[in-house]
């Protein structure tokens, strides 16, 4: 976002906070024509797109950091101790979210590993 100017930065602050663009246009005073003309901008949707991402794994790491209180309640239940069905839904979706979210980290790097790999061997097979 440093190659933005301040306007659009607090633009992006407000896409990522609002949910329709209208609200987004509101709270930053962008007028929406600017803020189509922005989302249809090549930097100004990059810069976006890393600012989702960005938010998106600060979110898969406070799941992560969940997971062990949601393994415990688990092994609670598993123990005889009493827990809500509430509680244990939610500790099975904050694990099996973060298991997804790390998996998709996951294939994202292989991903980028193996193009990186490509280009190496120069798209020939090893």
């Amino acid at each position: 976002m440093a190659n933005l100017h301040s306007r659009q930065q607090r633009a992006i602050i407000a896409l990522l906070k609002c949910r329709t663009v209208a609200s987004a246009c509101k709270q930053s005073n962008v007028p929406r024509r600017t803020m189509e003309n922005w989302l249809r901008d090549s930097y100004f949707l990059k810069a976006l797109r890393e600012a989702r991402q960005k938010m998106f794994n600060i979110a898969l790491g406070r799941l992560c950091q969940a997971a062990n209180r949601a393994a415990s309640v688990l092994i609670d239940g598993a123990r005889g101790k009493e827990i809500t069905h509430m509680q244990r839904l939610c500790a099975r979706d904050i694990l099996t979210f973060a298991r997804e979210g790390l998996n998709a980290d996951t294939s994202l790097r292989v991903d980028e590993i193996e193009t990186k790999l490509e280009r190496f061997l120069g798209g020939a097979d090893a």
